[in-house]
């Protein structure tokens, strides 16, 4: 599992530096494409180098993660485009999750994860605002959105505990308390 902390790193230094996402590596190069399905495997990075570290700076990285895919990708009806740039004048929007969960799918799971790590309400919006849009396929279709279904169902029935291995004393300094959430999907 450790090994996972340097190619993590190797992806999240640059992204704090410039603040754009590096897609891939070809030796020293590396490919700058602002996809949104990059996005969300590293913030699954960050969480999994956030549990074995417990240091701030994966969480933050996650949390800026967030912020992002709201600012560049967002499409305004809870669901979000595949790319930052157009091909062809059209962006277009992946909502199916096979062998890869889609960017959307695993965006929601960010967004419900840092809502029960935060307290912060717009993180539960904008997953349930997801579900929402999502919920006529989910319902024709459910087993083509696997990760989705994983964010209808935090949003559902939400965790008892959330600590990922972090220290309380951390944990009170930097993350809110609060109470169990009414989740509020609408059909």
């Amino acid at each position: 599992m450790m090994v996972r902390i340097p190619v993590a790193n190797r992806f999240l230094t640059p992204y704090e530096r410039d603040g754009e996402l590096v897609h891939s590596f070809l030796g020293d190069k590396e490919l700058r494409v602002q996809l949104l399905m990059t996005m969300p495997r590293l913030e699954m990075a960050c969480w999994i180098c956030f549990a074995q570290l417990a240091t701030l700076r994966w969480f933050d990285g996650a949390y800026k993660l967030a912020e992002d895919i709201e600012r560049r990708f967002a499409k305004g009806d809870g669901l979000y485009y595949m790319s930052e740039d157009s091909v062809a004048g059209v962006r277009s929007v992946d909502l199916y999750d096979s062998a890869l969960p889609s960017g959307n799918s695993l965006a929601g799971n960010l967004f419900v994860k840092l809502y029960y790590l935060t307290g912060e309400v717009k993180f539960r919006d904008r997953a349930e605002k997801q579900v929402n849009a999502l919920m006529p396929y989910l319902e024709r279709m459910p087993n083509a959105f696997s990760q989705a279904l994983l964010t209808a169902e935090w949003l559902m029935y939400p965790p008892e505990q959330v600590d990922h291995g972090v220290s309380p004393i951390w944990k009170n300094r930097h993350l809110a308390s609060r109470s169990k959430p009414a989740s509020r999907f609408h059909r």
